[in-house]
């Protein structure tokens, strides 16, 4: 019988969408959609392929720029938690762009096993099988392009890493997958979510919530944005979160939200200009510790996102009156003042006329 030329169980760059509910496509995809604008493909040509490359490698001689004047070496970062069975060589921009180059110069394609950073989903899809004596990284293998761009977009997406405590960490991705045919606009846009995801759920210990509706402000102000989502095109908002704890990586949370349709909404109600200059102040930890006025502030701004989410879902007027309410005492009126100063009542202003008009 002869001998297979690869495992039956391989993901490769002409099966992507095969495995497409995969963390590991996930990334892949992120780096396919910012680099390419192309959506899992069935197939990827040479030259897609090299002008992925050429642009990924403008993209890292920047970003070795803007890190060197930091002291900082992009070559030593990784942004995804490794156990200790992960070959972290592997596991950085510069060794990932040069297997994407082998692939391309020299036609060169390694054949990887999918180590446990990235495996951790394949359990339940191996253990039928496999038995005790084998591991699951050993029965699934990854092609060296779909690796290398699964690394760059684990780069590119990384908005925090959470150490909570000794041995346990939380890492965060954020990825708006709007249709914009510019990708300095999808990469501008791309870089205000990871912003607002670190300081809201990373520095602010905040929710999710304030994190949507803070994107979804930010497309809704933005003219040129928005004519492309009014396009009957979805807009998605994933927000990816994988922790780590001693040798272990986990699948923390996935959150795929639609945010045209909130967008549109937020821009109907005209909360656009409001909703986001609240949401951009949102104050870190050590902040409402030293100033109880913070607090209040940032218990507004979460209540705030509910309640627009609500109505959004809802369509019940009711949950924009609580938006407003809360005005009209004087304690929260003083620490959006303290935390907005001369653009506090401009805020006020228009949280007050897109509810009551």
């Amino acid at each position: 019988m002869p001998k297979r030329s690869r495992p039956i169980n391989s993901v490769s760059i002409n099966n992507l969408w095969m495995h497409r509910h995969l963390v590991l496509i996930w990334f892949t995809r992120v780096s396919l959609r910012l680099f390419l604008n192309i959506d899992l493909p069935s197939s990827l040509t040479v030259n897609d392929l090299r002008e992925i490359y050429e642009r990924i490698s403008h993209f890292i001689n920047d970003e070795r720029d803007r890190l060197t004047k930091r002291n900082k070496d992009i070559c030593q970062i990784i942004t995804l938690p490794l156990t200790g069975n992960d070959p972290r060589d592997k596991f950085n921009v510069c060794t990932a762009l040069k297997m994407l180059g082998d692939r391309i110069i020299n036609s060169k394609i390694e054949h990887l096993k999918l180590p446990p950073a990235l495996s951790f989903e394949f359990a339940e899809f191996t253990r039928s099988f496999m038995g005790p004596w084998r591991r699951k990284r050993d029965i699934v293998i990854v092609d060296s392009d779909v690796f290398s761009l699964a690394i760059i977009g684990a780069y590119v997406s990384h908005a925090y890493t959470k150490r909570e405590r000794p041995g346990k960490e939380e890492h965060c991705y954020i990825f708006i997958d709007t249709p914009l045919p510019s990708l300095d606009k999808m990469f501008s846009l791309n870089q205000f979510g990871k912003t607002i995801a670190r300081q809201i759920l990373d520095q602010g210990d905040g929710s999710i919530n304030s994190v949507i509706v803070g994107i979804a402000s930010k497309l809704s102000i933005d003219r040129n944005i928005m004519e492309e989502v009014l396009k009957d095109r979805q807009s998605l908002l994933s927000v990816l979160r994988i922790t780590r704890t001693g040798n272990k990586v986990l699948l923390k949370a996935y959150d795929l939200i639609e945010i045209r349709d909130l967008a549109r909404t937020i821009r109907r109600l005209r909360l656009g200009f409001p909703l986001l200059n609240l949401i951009i102040r949102y104050p870190n930890k050590n902040e409402v510790k030293r100033d109880q006025r913070l607090a209040r502030y940032r218990r507004y701004i979460e209540s705030v996102a509910m309640n627009v989410l609500k109505y959004h879902w809802l369509g019940d007027p009711v949950y924009l009156y609580d938006i407003l309410r809360p005005l009209y005492v004087d304690s929260i009126k003083e620490s959006i003042n303290i935390r907005l100063g001369d653009k506090a009542d401009e805020v006020i202003d228009g949280l007050l006329k897109s509810v009551i008009t």
